[in-house]
């Protein structure tokens, strides 16, 4: 079986020996082909025509992407759902995608005061923020960052920050210095015999509770005596200082079911206590008045809109 060498082709001697059966070519350098080359038949099984069509068509670095960007590729939406599984992730979704799962917070980590409302989210801040004080030793996070209405939760509360009640389980125990904050048991059991009919005007009974243990002194009482122009008392305690003549007088406050009011005459004679305008003091009728000697005291309590009773 003959070898024959392969030689350039563009020369024009020596030429390819026509081949003999059973012959093979040694290439013992690079084959330089200036022009075109037709191949047809197959190599190794592969058709030629075919291999070359698609070679042709193959997409190549530097051509123009889009076709596989927009039908291969995922999209930011689609990275930050975090739900697609058949599209292709680029280093740019991959790190959006994070992103998205967890977003770099905004901490302060060298703070020289407790955070306020304003540290917000148009600072950076975001729920889950961190927030140290390193002046005071206080850790806070941020559990709302809402514009000017964040919230940010003290989390190195210690045990002598927490009420007493805290600590022991009893809201007996919930007080602030000497006041105590919560009805006890018993007082709790005392209430439980109150029934309330109607809405309860805590800011009405307050005033009332205050003007009731108010001492209202010195009183003058009026010289002359008389309804008309007699000193007006005032719901509470009324200590009366002077009656300079006999039967001086003054006068209870109109009349409102629940006022209670004390008179003491401290003057020195005794001096007359006239109900006001239209109102009476039993068992005395409308616009009588009654005495009260010096040194005396008397309570009254208002059981309607005209009518005062000793008690």
């Amino acid at each position: 079986m003959a070898q024959h060498n392969v030689v350039v082709l563009n020369q024009s001697v020596p030429q390819l020996q026509e081949p003999q059966a059973g012959d093979s070519y040694l290439m013992p350098a690079d084959v330089a082909i200036q022009g075109n080359l037709a191949i047809t038949g197959t190599v190794d099984g592969a058709d030629i025509a075919a291999v070359a069509a698609l070679g042709a068509t193959a997409t190549q670095p530097g051509d123009n992407i889009s076709t596989l960007t927009n039908d291969m590729l995922a999209s930011q939406v689609e990275a930050e759902a975090g739900t697609e599984n058949t599209k292709i992730m680029t280093a740019l979704r991959v790190a959006q995608a994070l992103i998205a799962l967890n977003p770099a917070l905004l901490n302060n980590l060298n703070a020289g005061a407790a955070p306020i409302a304003s540290n917000d989210d148009s600072e950076g801040y975001a729920p889950g923020s961190f927030w140290i004080d390193v002046t005071n030793d206080e850790a806070y996070r941020c559990v709302d960052a809402t514009t000017n209405v964040a919230v940010w939760v003290n989390t190195t509360l210690e045990a002598s920050d927490l009420a007493t009640v805290a600590i022991s389980g009893d809201s007996d125990d919930l007080v602030a210095g000497v006041v105590q904050l919560l009805l006890t048991v018993a007082e709790r059991a005392k209430l439980g015999f109150i029934t309330v009919t109607q809405a309860v005007d805590l800011d009405a009974i307050e005033a009332v509770v205050t003007a009731a243990t108010t001492i209202n002194t010195p009183i003058v009482a009026f010289a002359g005596g008389g309804q008309g122009s007699a000193t007006e008392l005032l719901n509470g305690y009324n200590v009366v200082t002077t009656v300079a003549t006999l039967d001086d007088s003054v006068k209870l406050p109109t009349a409102v079911a629940g006022l209670k009011v004390t008179l003491i005459n401290n003057g020195a004679n005794h001096l007359k206590l006239f109900p006001n305008a239209t109102d009476a003091i039993q068992p005395e009728s409308a616009n009588v008045a009654i005495p009260v000697t010096v040194g005396g005291t008397i309570t009254l309590l208002a059981i309607d809109a005209i009518t005062w009773v000793q008690i």
